[in-house]
């Protein structure tokens, strides 16, 4: 299995994800885990990164999610494993959520 540390543009993806499904339940069943599976995929190939099948799939997504909500919750809810960048991008958008989901919408619009 190649492992790829997550980068700051996933990194924005997902918590554009995560505060857009306030309020459901974090599952990689959901269309919009899927879909996000999908367009990082789409990032990737288009940054030529080596990936296998299981490269950013919703599983990992919705573990990922959990992290995001470990450090949102300081702590109190979630997956106590984030990483640094988690730290990172939920710090840089506190409290900036217009910024974050300008950020995100060019990220994506970058994709497509």
């Amino acid at each position: 299995m190649i492992k790829v540390k997550w980068s700051e543009k996933e990194g924005i993806l997902l918590l554009d994800l995560f505060y857009k499904l306030i309020g459901k339940a974090i599952s990689p069943d959901l269309p919009e885990v899927i879909e996000l599976s999908a367009r990082l995929n789409r990032l990737a190939d288009k940054e030529k990164i080596i990936k296998d099948e299981k490269f950013r799939n919703p599983v990992g997504i919705s573990m990922k999610l959990q992290n995001i909500r470990y450090v949102i919750t300081d702590g109190k809810e979630g997956l106590s494993c984030a990483s640094q960048l988690d730290y990172q991008v939920c710090k840089k958008y506190e409290n900036r959520l217009e910024k974050l989901f300008e950020d995100a919408k060019k990220i994506i619009d970058g994709i497509t």
